[in-house]
């Protein structure tokens, strides 16, 4: 069975503010976290599949929800492993085989030089690192090339993590801009009493767990 493929577009403005747009077989669910709040939106046919319920998929399609950030992450660590500056730091921290030099490559116009991990140690991928020549060495560029190896830490992948294919792109450190909140989003207490009362669950992401309306 092929794998499913997700392309997702992160923005971090700080270690508790972000913005992402995440999508699916076609489908698109974007996110906002500010802190202790979280704005989801997504199309009427990511929320019907959510909810099963005809009515919530017509009322949240393509509007923005205000639900509290707990709700879609009660032990707080997804919200961590999705800022730029996590994922950047698993890619240089994280356990590496052996490294050699694979020349150079430009990155959205940035001259960037190419270590290749050779992914021969506990809980490594094999994989290519474009690190920026200008500036500060910030990594560019992240490419999976082979498999994971069984063990190492659970830290940022590893011990039994699967091994996942794709390319990450890091742009823009420390020049993003402003985080803009969305205006007059739908409450999710507000949907108590829309086909499910205070039982329902909502989810609308992979990965994340289930919201409860309160």
């Amino acid at each position: 069975m092929p794998a499913e493929r997700m392309r997702l577009s992160l923005t971090e403005f700080s270690p508790t503010r972000l913005s992402m747009v995440v999508t699916v077989k076609g489908d698109t669910v974007a996110m906002i976290v500010d802190g202790t709040r979280a704005y989801m939106r997504a199309g009427r046919k990511v929320w019907k599949q959510a909810t099963g319920k005809e009515a919530v998929a017509n009322l949240l399609a393509n509007r923005w929800l205000l639900v509290p950030s707990s709700q879609l992450d009660s032990s707080g660590s997804l919200q961590h492993q999705l800022t730029a500056s996590y994922l950047s730091r698993c890619a240089v921290q994280n356990p590496h085989g052996t490294f050699s030099l694979g020349g150079h490559v430009s990155v959205d116009g940035e001259q960037a030089l190419v270590l290749r991990d050779d992914g021969d140690a506990p809980g490594d991928q094999p994989s290519t690192i474009a690190v920026a020549l200008s500036g500060r060495p910030y990594p560019l560029r992240i490419t999976a090339t082979g498999n994971q190896r069984p063990g190492g830490s659970d830290t940022c992948g590893g011990s039994g993590s699967e091994s996942m294919d794709g390319t990450l792109t890091f742009s823009s450190y420390n020049a993003v801009g402003k985080l803009t909140i969305p205006a007059h989003p739908i409450n999710l207490k507000s949907l108590e009493g829309q086909g499910g009362g205070s039982s329902e669950k909502i989810t609308p992401l992979p990965g994340l767990g289930p919201i409860n309306p309160r």
